[in-house]
């Protein structure tokens, strides 16, 4: 029995491999068919349930590695979009959206797309508005940074949507700032679905929103400015959600009665150890701070003000370098470069 039991093992391992290397559906899908079909295995051999337990992690780990591709599918502005997964990137002319500012996009580990959002409505992969995922009109849609998404920390099916007003919006809201819903991009063979939709996190906040990964790898951290004030919050998203206690630093400009101020990028450098804040309006100012991504302090701030109307912020992979946009309110030449 023990040597039949070593073939049959051998066996399963080689079509397990093969299953792996043509699988073309997400993570999460894949490891719910697996553990779906390891089950009566566990049952009926004991002795190698932890064997095919560790082979099956070492095997998952080696495939996951090999697609990191979450990113290769951006959706944008009027029914724009370019997909990474073609060498050149090629355009993508599928896009049921229309976002004047903020957006986002997300695809599985396999460069699939999963959803995308201008923060007025969440379609599906094909191109639908998912069930509960139309937005109050103007709620979120001319936000700077109007959406960004982020998996949960150990469940692959379900991803956390942070919304951020407006200085424009028009809402029966009670409350202007960040707000939380979930997406759950499998629900019913791939429509998809909002749930505990608009969530109130913290405001008064327009415009300014951000994330990075914790120095530990595995939490994140999303920064947003209050307004009015000079106050920056830190909310930690760890696998218990989003802490709503956040970790609060006075610093910087302070912003008063001046919405259009509000207006303007809010971006992490990708080590997550700076961040850089556009200021519109007649502020016309970029600062550069430093960010302790394990605390959610900041410190050391740089004010920058030679530009005017400052808006789209990005830094350079190495982290050396900061690039700068203007706003152009309407036709004129640009004024600064930088």
């Amino acid at each position: 029995r023990v040597f039949c039991h070593k073939y049959s093992l051998m066996i399963f391992l080689v079509l397990f491999s093969i299953y792996i290397s043509k699988v073309k559906k997400s993570i999460s899908y894949f490891k719910a068919q697996i553990l779906y079909f390891l089950e009566p295995l566990k049952k009926q051999y004991p002795v190698y349930k932890f064997l095919l337990i560790i082979v099956f992690s070492m095997l998952l780990n080696i495939y996951q590695s090999k697609a990191q591709k979450e990113a290769n599918n951006w959706y944008f502005g009027w029914n724009a979009g370019i997909t990474f997964n073609t060498n050149p990137p090629s355009a993508l002319p599928n896009s049921a959206m229309f976002a004047s500012r903020g957006c986002t996009s997300f695809s599985d580990r396999q460069g699939d797309l999963l959803f995308y959002s201008n923060g007025e409505d969440v379609w599906n992969a094909n191109h639908q508005v998912m069930e509960n995922g139309h937005f109050s009109t103007g709620i979120y849609y001319l936000s700077t940074i109007s959406t960004i998404a982020i998996p949960f920390h150990s469940d692959t099916t379900r991803y956390h949507l942070f919304c951020m007003n407006g200085t424009g919006s028009k809402s029966a809201k009670n409350n202007y700032g960040l707000f939380h819903s979930i997406i759950e991009p499998y629900y019913n063979n791939g429509q998809g679905r909002i749930t505990n939709k608009d969530e109130f996190i913290y405001g008064v906040s327009y415009e300014k929103m951000a994330i990075t990964r914790h120095a530990n790898g595995k939490d994140w951290w999303i920064l947003i400015h209050e307004f009015p004030g000079d106050s920056f919050h830190a909310f930690l998203i760890d696998e218990n959600g989003v802490n709503p206690n956040p970790v609060t630093t006075n610093i910087g400009i302070d912003i008063q009665n001046w919405l259009d101020w509000n207006i303007g990028y809010l971006r992490f450098s990708p080590s997550g150890e700076y961040i850089s804040a556009a200021y519109n309006g007649n502020a016309d100012k970029v600062e550069l701070l430093k960010f302790n991504n394990e605390t959610g302090q900041i410190s050391d701030v740089i004010s920058l003000n030679c530009f005017e109307d400052p808006y789209g912020l990005e830094f350079s992979p190495d982290n050396s370098k900061l690039y700068v946009t203007s706003y152009l309110r309407g036709w004129g030449p640009i004024s600064d470069t930088l």
